[in-house]
């Protein structure tokens, strides 16, 4: 089985057409939507089935801040003690959607035991770090007894041993997640945790060991940081399509309801083989 755990705040079109493309027998999906916005146009989009739980305990999500990260944190809870036998946890934002078929992502994850996390450059004692100003607000002293602090991709899917661990981990020491109000973009608190933890071996994208090949490949993501065609806000239009299908990537972003439109229109029709935007 398979736990897909959504962070949205926006797009209730989007979100039910997402649950759509990758709706099957062993999937379960977990929202959670922005306390600072109405929850009802959510539900009265996506189908009421038993395998889509909405949170109703919601936080309100500030770009940036530790909030997010309580997000997360409450979807891997209820995904875990649902006490279903989740193989793989994948966070997804309501922003994302599928570019491979959903039998042929449950048979790579099926087939995998690597944690699907992207961890770049460590933020401390690396020269010409461009991304040291996340922790410059820390208190002085380390950063957490032994633990270093990394950066990478927000959106991972990690099997059911190593979320175990993180939530052990941070069980054991709350004050982790205190910690990292005074992080920028504290969403990457799980990338630190991983890397230290049992499971680091089986990270797949590893910028300290030479495997994040590119930088449109995160870990099951395809995301354009490489500034590869001019558009706004990273949003992915029909001119992205041949790009998506030749990618190794499961899952892409960004998408918008109205400005993708046409190009998920066209993984609809070649990937998904159903025409969802045009369903009623």
């Amino acid at each position: 089985m398979m736990a897909y755990l959504i962070v949205a705040h926006h797009q209730p079109e989007h979100l039910a057409r997402l649950i759509r493309a990758l709706d099957g027998e062993n999937n379960r999906f977990f929202i959670h939507i922005d306390q600072g916005v109405a929850i009802e146009p959510f539900e009265a989009a996506v189908p009421r089935q038993a395998n889509v739980v909405f949170l109703t305990d919601r936080v309100p999500v500030r770009w940036g801040e530790l909030s997010v990260v309580l997000a997360v944190l409450k979807l891997l809870r209820a995904a875990v003690a649902s006490n279903l036998d989740f193989k793989y946890y994948t966070l997804l934002s309501g922003s994302d959607y599928p570019i491979k078929d959903r039998r042929q992502i449950d048979a790579r994850l099926q087939a995998s035991s690597r944690e699907f996390i992207r961890i770049d450059r460590k933020l401390v004692g690396e020269p010409r770090n461009s991304h040291f100003w996340f922790i410059e607000r820390l208190p002085p002293g380390t950063y957490f007894g032994d633990l270093i602090p990394y950066h990478g991709s927000m959106y991972w899917s990690l099997t059911a041993g190593c979320v175990r661990f993180i939530l052990a981990f941070l069980d054991e020491n709350p004050g982790f997640i205190d910690l990292h109000q005074y992080v920028f973009a504290p969403d990457e608190i799980f990338h630190s945790i991983v890397k230290a933890s049992p499971f680091a071996a089986a990270i797949v994208h590893d910028f300290q060991r030479g495997t994040c090949a590119d930088n449109l490949h995160h870990a099951n993501h395809y995301i354009d940081w490489a500034g590869r065609r001019q558009r706004e806000n990273l949003t992915l239009d029909e001119g992205d399509f041949q790009d998506l299908l030749a990618s190794e990537a499961l899952f892409a972003r960004k998408f918008h309801q109205e400005r993708s439109r046409r190009l998920l229109d066209l993984i609809d029709d070649h990937v998904h083989r159903f025409q969802a935007s045009r369903l009623q």
